[in-house]
C-alpha cells in the first residue's frame, strides 16, 4: 500500500505510442473482399460470378493482410512496452515499485488511450482487446 501512495505523488510521462500504418492502399479493400468471399464460400451471400478457387484466393489474400496487420501492430506495441520498461528501470524511484513489462501490456488492454483505439478502429479493428 505504501508504494501506491508514493506513486500517486508523482506522474511520469510515458513515451508516445506510435502505431505505424501496416498496409498499402489496397489492404482495407482486400479485407472487405475477403470477408465477402468468406460469406460466399459459406453460402451466406449469393455468388454468381466467381469460382470457389477464386473466392479461396481472395480469402487468403485477406488473411495475409490480417497477419501483416497483427505483425506490425505487435511490433509497435512491443517497442512501446520496452521503452516504458526502460523508463521504469532508469528511474530510481520506480525500480522497486513492482512495475513490470506485463504492467504496460495490461495497461494497453484494459485502459487503452483513446487515440490508439481510434486508430485501430479506423484500420478496421473491431475488438482491439482481442489482438
Amino acid at each position: 500500500m505504501q508504494i501506491e501512495a508514493y506513486l500517486a505523488e508523482k506522474v511520469w510521462k510515458l513515451p508516445p505510442l506510435i502505431l505505424h500504418p501496416f498496409s498499402d492502399a489496397n489492404s482495407p479493400q482486400k479485407l472487405v473482399q475477403s470477408s465477402r468471399a468468406s460469406l460466399m464460400l459459406q453460402g451466406l451471400l449469393p455468388n454468381e460470378t466467381q469460382s470457389i478457387e477464386q473466392l479461396q484466393t481472395i480469402l487468403l489474400d485477406g488473411r495475409y493482410c490480417e497477419v501483416r496487420m497483427l505483425f506490425y501492430v505487435g511490433k509497435d506495441l512491443v517497442r512501446w512496452i520496452e521503452q516504458c520498461a526502460e523508463l521504469v528501470h532508469r528511474e530510481p524511484a520506480l525500480t522497486g515499485s513492482g512495475i513490470e513489462w506485463q504492467s504496460f501490456s495490461n495497461l494497453l488492454v484494459e485502459d487503452s488511450p483513446q487515440p490508439v483505439r481510434e486508430k485501430l478502429s479506423a484500420w478496421g479493428v473491431a475488438d482491439y482487446k482481442a489482438i
